[in-house]
């Protein structure tokens, strides 16, 4: 039997397409954002349960969301089917003591690690106004 994992060590991750030589599989590095509804969810659930395991269902339609928030580590999985627990590092994160990759790395289907170019407070993300106007921000 083939070693795939073989293979997709040989596979030097990179964010343009690639072709896997044994089985022509194409794979690449995907880049995750954290956005704001990802960013709202976590404040959510760290409003109502604190520290206490939260399990999905209480979250609301966006579980898919809340799950990935494992990728920066700010939340962990418990025990039982869809319970989690907000960590310290996400406790941290909501307080804007401490600021996140803005992009989670992803390869083959598993974390592969961050883009570090850019880092955020929860503040930056959630609290903008609704009259924020980017183009003044990055000035264009």
């Amino acid at each position: 039997m083939i070693n795939m994992f073989k293979f997709f060590t040989r596979i030097k991750p990179k964010l343009e397409a690639q072709i896997c030589p044994s089985c022509s599989q194409r794979v690449m590095l995907y880049r995750r954002k954290v956005n704001k509804t990802m960013c709202n969810l976590l404040k959510d659930a760290y409003d109502t349960w604190g520290h206490e395991v939260v399990n999905v269902r209480h979250i609301g339609d966006v579980t898919h969301e809340f799950a990935k928030l494992q990728l920066w580590g700010l939340i962990q999985p418990e025990e039982g089917l869809g319970n989690w627990r907000i960590t310290n590092k996400g406790a941290r994160f909501l307080s804007n003591i401490d600021p996140i990759a803005k992009y989670a790395l992803i390869f083959n289907g598993s974390h592969y690690g961050f883009d570090d170019n850019e880092k955020f407070y929860f503040c930056e993300i959630v609290e903008k106004p609704a009259n924020f106007d980017f183009s003044e921000e990055c000035g264009a």
